[in-house]
């Protein structure tokens, strides 16, 4: 009999505190996915070509797994209190019909490790299927390929996962339980009022709101800046005022209450504000952490998602070697990989040599041109490097043309006194090439040796190799016979470009392909880089700060929300005698259901609101500060794509105060009926 009282017990918690079992289930599944990263077909991948950076990358994940047990405790502590302080008048009863102390905290023990035992239940296969998914889906991505995909169960993930869920609720539940067994039975059973109340003048709150208003428009101002990152000192000005601003807003709502409070009410409107000015202002610490948190939430997710959808490098040429033209097609014809390329030609590209004073160049027009443009510090960056730009590199326009011409662009035509300008698409992003153009359309000219060189409009920003062979800031594309008349053999050099039959990756996949080939290649001994070495250092920026940023938003988001939706309800617990009032005043269910309704909404909107704005600082900083050098470039679709995300998680939280409003008329129904009782 005893053990079919866990069950029920463990049944009926499961269904009174659904919100804090879904978070539960939602936590074991957020720790596997974490934990089994390593086991994923995209990091096996990435670690054959960047295994340093990715065992860098797995020596932080048990830093963030210690951190979200830490994190999580705070959570699985105020549930089990609330939950405690719930079944008090229930607990009371066991101790006076003769249940040994010993015996009742055994009992709440058992129902926790029950219920999260079914949370285990729950959460694994979700966790097992979302990161097949997840695996399945990159692969494809990637063109990894179905075919290479090897479904598996990460067991030493599910074992940490057991490990620390079951640790911090026996510490946890141990303590509160055995706190609450130790009560008498009469202090369990009365049914107990609100707390001690604090008082403040409406000046007070009026200088606290004025002061939270200060301080958080200065960590505003402060995260905009340039460079943030780079300075420790203003990144922790930055979290110190914003940190600070937050608590005294909170703080200071108190005085928005009383001004809403000054003005004619009906129905029970002014319970409900004197609800939330009381409750809010009790809690208004508790309220500014959590607004804090899904403020860390709303930036994670945001900026991790975005990341996800993040455009991959484009392939352009899958293969450069370097040497002699006929040594490098005399060891790719022997390795058998000759005839798998569409397209195979040479990349000259060579130094201006002005050191020596053979040739002369003057950049001053293009300079000037610059300068009668609109201040700004992209435009200042530019001018600075074209400054100490006097010996550029220039491209043979034939070399370039058969770049073109393999990726289906149209080929530049070019006099001999007209160039093109170069210009690396890593080191220059959209806003810079749009600058530069601007400027070319004035009719910009070169001076080499004396002589005027026409600059075209268009600014050409293909990768004229594959990945770190050679980076060039500033290049010219000129003419052939300028080329040969410019050159210098010491300061050449020359490249071959191999562009992968597309037939080969439609039957094989692309990763494949690419293995296949690499493999061949290796026993040659032949110098070469590959778009794969390019496309690896993406995905591992993608997944190191997609997974991490989207995890550490999830754990935010759960522990926020349910944290306020609990401390609600504890408060709401607490002042249950002014509902028995309101029923005994006259008021019905429908009057009371929405007043605390009401109470939920604004419980919930005054953080979410606060994290909201915040937010969109905050993922500017983020984006300003932690992009990688290669998504620079797509820093303003994913700002875009960041603040699309955070309007879908408001959307969640409509979730979770649908959740909570559902408990609040439990609570109140319960207390409806023991008015009625009475």
């Amino acid at each position: 009999m005893f053990y079919n009282l866990i069950k029920r017990n463990s049944k009926s918690g499961r269904k009174e505190n659904s919100l804090y079992f879904v978070s539960l289930v939602i936590s074991v599944v957020a720790f596997y996915v974490i934990l089994s990263i390593e086991n994923q077909d995209v990091m096996k991948f990435i670690k054959s070509m960047e295994s340093d950076a990715v065992q860098k990358l797995l020596l932080l994940i048990p830093i963030f797994y210690v951190f979200s047990l830490f994190v999580l405790s705070f959570l699985v502590f105020f549930t089990t209190r609330y939950q405690l302080e719930r079944r008090s008048h229930e607990l009371g009863l066991y101790l006076m019909m003769g249940m040994k102390r010993s015996r009742l905290f055994f009992m709440l023990i058992a129902e926790d490790m029950v219920n999260t035992a079914v949370a285990f239940l729950a959460g694994f296969p979700i966790a097992i299927l979302l990161t097949e998914i997840i695996s399945l889906t990159v692969s494809r991505i990637i063109g990894l390929g179905i075919l290479e995909h090897r479904f598996t169960v990460a067991w030493t993930a599910v074992l940490w996962t057991v490990i620390g869920i079951v640790l911090i609720k026996i510490v946890i539940m141990s303590i509160l339980s055995g706190i609450t067994v130790n009560k008498e039975p009469y202090v369990l059973m009365k049914n107990t009022d609100e707390g001690e109340k604090k008082r403040t003048k409406r000046q007070v709150s009026l200088f606290f709101l004025f002061i939270g208003l200060i301080f958080l428009g200065i960590a505003y101002s402060l995260g905009l800046r340039e460079g943030l990152w780079e300075q420790m000192r203003s990144l922790l000005w930055t979290v110190l005022f914003g940190i600070t601003g937050t608590y005294f807003l909170f703080k200071g709502f108190y005085f928005l209450f009383q001004k809403a409070l000054k003005k004619k009410t009906k129905g029970l409107r002014t319970f409900t504000l004197r609800q939330l000015q009381e409750s809010i202002f009790l809690k208004s610490g508790f309220l500014a952490s959590c607004s804090l948190l899904l403020l860390l939430a709303f930036s994670c997710l945001s900026f991790g998602v975005s990341a996800a959808f993040s455009q991959k490098p484009e392939r352009f040429i899958d293969f450069t070697f370097v040497g002699e033209e006929g040594e490098v097609k005399e060891k790719l014809e022997r390795a058998g990989v000759m005839d798998k390329f569409k397209n195979f030609y040479q990349m000259e590209i060579s130094l201006m040599p002005t050191f020596e004073g053979e040739h002369t160049f003057s950049n001053k027009e293009m300079i000037a041109a610059l300068e009668k443009l609109p201040i700004s510090d992209v435009r200042n960056n530019i001018i600075n490097n074209l400054e100490y730009s006097d010996s550029p590199y220039m491209v043979r326009l034939s070399s370039y043309n058969q770049l073109l011409e393999s990726v289906g662009k149209e080929p530049l035509h070019l006099e001999k006194n007209e160039v093109v300008l170069y210009e690396d698409p890593e080191l220059r992003d959209e806003e810079s090439i749009g600058i530069l153009e601007e400027a070319l359309k004035t009719g910009v000219r070169l001076q080499i040796d004396g002589q005027d060189y026409l600059m075209k409009e268009k600014v050409m920003s293909y990768d004229v190799v594959t990945d770190n062979k050679i980076t060039l800031m500033d290049g010219l594309i000129v003419e052939d016979s300028v080329f040969d008349a410019l050159h210098q053999e010491g300061n050449t050099e020359c490249y071959w470009n191999a562009v992968l039959d597309s037939k080969i990756i439609e039957k094989e996949g692309l990763i494949k392909s690419f293995t296949d080939i690499n493999k061949e290649l290796t026993k040659t001994g032949i110098d070469y880089e590959s778009y794969m070495e390019n496309m690896g250092r993406y995905l591992f920026y993608m997944v190191s700060e997609t997974y991490l940023a989207v995890y550490m938003g999830v754990i935010f988001l759960i522990i926020g929300n349910t944290a306020i939706g609990t401390q609600f309800l504890m408060y709401q617990r607490k002042t249950g005698k002014r509902y028995q009032a309101l029923f005994a005043l006259g008021a019905d269910f429908a009057k009371a259901s929405k007043s605390g309704r009401a109470q939920v909404c604004w419980y919930f909107f005054l953080p979410v609101a606060v994290a909201v704005v915040s937010s969109v600082f905050g993922i500017w900083a983020m984006t300003n500060g932690l992009l990688a050098s290669y998504y620079e470039q797509q820093q303003s679709s994913m700002i875009v794509m960041s603040f699309v995300v955070v309007i879908l998680i408001v959307v969640v939280e409509w979730v979770y105060i649908r959740a909570v409003m559902k408990n609040s008329d439990r609570n109140i129904h319960a207390l409806l009926e023991r008015k009625r009782d009475e």
